[in-house]
């Protein structure tokens, strides 16, 4: 085998997951979600008579490669954007799924069209108002397999294959009923497709048809509307964009016709920072906002005079992701699980700020635990004498070569998910995994995964993603169809996997749903498509006197409700 060798003060807060669950006409529990029982969006926190900060300075720590939202996901594009535009669906601070575009969303009783009603008022930036054309024209380029990455992460939309093969000009699925009306009709039942809509729904925003709704889709990404420099010029959210500095900071200016009331903060300063100098420069007064705060800084910082600290329980899984067109045996995968002291790294690198899915099932939270089977899965705790037994196996069956060393690409910035990967490297090579840690930068890890030739690296770090909404969320990660050209970066396949994925989401019964979710992930938890290193707490920090602040579970979301924050002595 060959391989390169190259609180006030210092009260934490909890909130529960929840999840609003609609039953479906058969009269059996089902996983469609409702709507909000009130429709239309809450209205903006009010704000104080004489405020005395006009301007917010924040952080992100991941520089996105560019702000095509087709693209995909990446985790600064994601923060941008919850200051620039309105997602059509997302999840609140409980995980409940809710719209500030929508007023309603109802799924048929057979879970195979879902009707979405737009509130009256909403307007872009320049006093358009947004409306179904809007939708309907956004969902068309994100179902465009040729040009989107989400196209099989929200497919099964009716007419989308004669659309993206080019043998029809619209995607008959999308019912255009009237300008506050969208029908969405799809090619079979799937009663999760809101749900997976919504937990993404940050990173793919409702988009101005009247700039883009002429844009051949082959031209999309180059429009000047999706620019560094003049792009969003036209925008639904709190903010606008005005200059993105590379390597420093995105500057944003109050949206003055934001349609759900005035931002009360007149200019916003997203720093790009580590969570280092992001501590250092919070504790100075030079950003008021932190959040991917070390778990080193945590406790100094809770003990800070003027400051509130917030946790909550984590909703995002932090992986070890391990390419599969390398070859690399399932015993050795499994080997790497027994080799790693999970518990150990969670409370020697984060300080406990987490917890270690022992199973290496990709579900976190109450909502979705019904998914999770407990009978029949391997519980891989810290057994570094099992991972040397499955490595002579592999190496008995000529099926790996002890002297191999892999590359692993990692991207520097946080300062505990780096002690982490370096504890993990190093209990992999006690057992006698060898890996490479190579640094890059988030273009150059896409680059590596998406284009180079397989072999190019073995495996990578990669967070985010909401996997508390719905069991589903995991298929657009591990199906055949995405293998590389989508989410599932690490070109895992398995086609009986996927009939399980495709049955699951046509079950409107939940029992029947329940027991093709436990063969899914008995199947996953014996395979080991990836490494769940740990799912870190969502911890953020603030300046006591900004107000209005709801959190989210998801650290990535946290920006959800800028717009009501705002500023009191």
């Amino acid at each position: 085998m060959r391989r390169r060798t190259r609180t006030t003060r210092a009260a934490a807060i909890a909130i529960a997951v929840g999840l609003v669950i609609a039953a479906c006409g058969s009269g059996e529990e089902a996983s469609a979600p409702a709507a909000p029982s009130t429709p239309g969006a809450a209205p903006s926190a009010p704000a104080p008579a004489a405020p005395a900060r006009t301007t917010l300075e924040v952080n992100f720590f991941e520089e996105p490669p560019n702000l095509i939202t087709i693209e995909g996901s990446t985790q600064g594009r994601k923060a941008i954007m919850q200051l620039l535009m309105l997602p059509l669906l997302e999840t609140d601070e409980t995980g409940a799924i809710v719209s500030r575009v929508l007023e309603s969303w109802d799924f048929a009783s057979d879970a195979q069209s879902i009707t979405l009603r737009l509130n009256d008022g909403i307007e872009w930036s320049d006093g358009t108002p947004l409306t179904a054309t809007d939708v309907v024209m956004t969902l068309t380029q994100l179902l465009d397999r040729n040009i989107s990455a989400w196209g099989v992460r929200f497919g099964g939309v009716a007419g989308q294959d004669e659309f993206v093969d080019g043998t029809a000009d619209t995607i008959s699925g999308l019912v255009l009923v009237d300008d506050r009306t969208v029908r969405i009709d799809l090619a079979k039942p799937d009663v999760a497709w809101v749900a997976n809509f919504a937990a993404n729904g940050q990173n793919t925003p409702v988009l101005p048809a009247h700039i883009l709704g002429d844009v051949p889709h082959d031209q999309l990404k180059d429009h000047p509307y999706f620019a560094a420099v003049g792009g969003f010029p036209v925008v639904s959210g709190p903010f606008t964009l005005v200059e993105w500095r590379v390597n420093e900071y995105v500057e944003f200016v109050r949206n003055e016709n934001y349609s759900l009331g005035t931002p009360h903060f007149e200019r916003v300063f997203m720093k790009l920072l580590t969570t280092d100098v992001a501590a250092a420069q919070f504790q100075a007064g030079e950003i008021q906002f932190l959040f991917r705060i070390g778990p080193d800084d945590a406790g100094r910082i809770a003990g800070l005079p003027g400051v509130e600290l917030a946790r909550l329980p984590g909703v995002a899984p932090e992986l070890w992701s391990i390419m599969h067109d390398v070859g690399i045996d399932k015993r050795i995968r499994q080997a790497m699980l027994f080799a790693l002291d999970r518990e150990a790294i969670c409370e020697q690198a984060l300080q406990g700020y987490c917890s270690v899915p022992t199973t290496n099932i990709r579900l976190v939270g109450e909502a979705v635990s019904w998914a999770v089977p407990t009978t029949g899965v391997t519980e891989y705790t810290y057994d570094p004498d099992k991972a040397r037994a499955l490595i002579a196996e592999a190496v008995a069956d000529g099926a790996w070569d002890p002297s191999t060393v892999l590359i692993f690409n990692d991207r520097p910035g946080l300062s505990y998910k780096d002690t982490a990967i370096q504890i993990a490297q190093g209990q992999m090579a006690a057992v006698g995994i060898n890996w490479e840690i190579v640094n890059v930068d988030v273009a150059t890890l896409i680059s590596n995964i998406r284009e180079e030739p397989a072999g190019t690296i073995d495996g990578f770090w990669v967070s985010g993603a909401d996997f508390s909404v719905d069991p589903s969320a995991a298929q657009t990660y591990y199906e055949c169809a995405t293998a590389r050209a989508g989410a599932n970066l690490i070109s895992y396949c398995h086609p009986e996997l996927d009939a399980l994925w495709a049955t699951g989401r046509t079950q409107t019964v939940r029992a029947e749903r329940q027991a093709t979710y436990h063969d899914a992930f008995r199947f996953m938890n014996d395979e080991i498509a990836s490494i769940y290193l740990y799912v870190l707490d969502t911890v953020y920090a603030s300046d006591a006197r900004l107000k209005g602040i709801k959190g989210h579970q998801n650290v990535t979301g946290l920006y959800w409700d800028i717009a009501d924050w705002y500023w009191e002595e």
